[in-house]
């Protein structure tokens, strides 16, 4: 049993070897048995067949922006329903990294953004498709933090 396990990892290197390797001390007959004249070259191969990848993944990209600009977003018109005809329009800071910015996930970020606002304002027209007020100075941003 000793002697069929040692025949059988002989024929599993000889056939991971070139052709060149499997013959007789230069005799040319090679039948798969043939002891190679360089083993140092034969280890150095066999070495090459059976390195692996490391178990241990490279660190992920964290070097991101950590601020952006967003744009503001119109959002729902809420009439008062009073005589005055006054209203309220919601905001809604649409603000995320780009495609280039997007920071790994593995790096442990959380994105953040400028909250929604309300402005007042005034309806135009009866049906208050439109909430005039005045224009936003606020800005729309993002940032990164690091979680925990």
């Amino acid at each position: 049993m000793k002697y069929g396990a040692i025949a059988t990892f002989v024929l599993l290197i000889s056939a991971t070897l070139p052709a060149e390797a499997n013959e007789l001390n230069g005799s040319g007959a090679g039948d798969g048995f043939a002891i190679r004249s360089e083993p140092a070259q034969a280890a150095e191969h066999y070495y090459q067949f059976a390195q692996r990848t490391p178990a241990v993944p490279p660190e992920p990209e964290c070097d991101v922006r950590a601020h952006g600009t967003g744009a503001w977003t119109d959002g729902d018109i809420i009439p008062s329903g009073s005589a005055t005809a006054s209203c309220t329009q919601k905001f809604k800071c649409d603000a995320r990294p780009g495609k280039d910015e997007r920071p790994n996930a593995a790096c442990g970020f959380q994105v953040h953004h400028t909250d929604d606002i309300m402005r007042n304002g005034e309806c135009r027209g009866k049906d208050c498709k439109t909430c005039v007020h005045d224009p936003i100075k606020d800005k729309c941003e993002w940032w990164v933090t690091k979680g925990k």
